[in-house]
């Protein structure tokens, strides 16, 4: 056993933890996809637990995360078929939302969708139910809210 003092090991002395680590065997390709394809479904249902979230998103999350295209893909199409990852709900949702709360326009709503990875269809659908008189509402906002700034800017 090397000698330690104060914490480190003298010097070109082995670390044991690494000889130790050095024994193990690797696991076997079978057990290593179904653990990374495991661990993908864990960390893509923390993902939306907390938001909802895109197809798109998920699996750009999944592939920054270091998992392969294969275990990222199972995990989307567990969480799919599962009911909970769905493009149109989120986009229905993402679309009411920031038109209420951020007062935009049908246009960047459709935007920022697509910036997302939602499909034509599903951006058709999910703004299709947002009423006009909404999109007028938030006009109608922002030209009160630029006449407010114009006052302000010319004192």
């Amino acid at each position: 056993m090397p000698v330690q003092k104060r914490g480190r090991l003298k010097k070109g002395a082995p670390d044991a933890r690494i000889s130790a680590q050095a024994d193990k065997t690797a696991p076997e390709p079978e057990m290593e996809t179904q653990t990374g394809a495991s661990a993908a479904l864990t960390l893509a249902m923390r993902f939306i637990s907390y938001r909802p979230r895109s197809v798109k998103e998920t699996f750009q999350k999944l592939t920054d995360d270091g998992f392969n295209g294969g275990a990222a893909a199972d995990a989307i199409s567990r969480l799919v078929s599962a009911g909970c990852l769905d493009d149109e709900r989120f986009a229905r949702e993402l679309a009411g939302s920031r038109i209420r709360n951020k007062n935009w326009g049908i246009k960047k709503v459709a935007f920022d969708l697509r910036s997302k990875g939602v499909s034509d269809d599903a951006i058709h659908a999910a703004l299709s139910n947002i009423d006009a008189s909404a999109d007028a509402d938030s006009a109608a906002r922002a030209l009160e809210l630029a006449k407010l700034k114009l006052s302000q800017i010319a004192g």
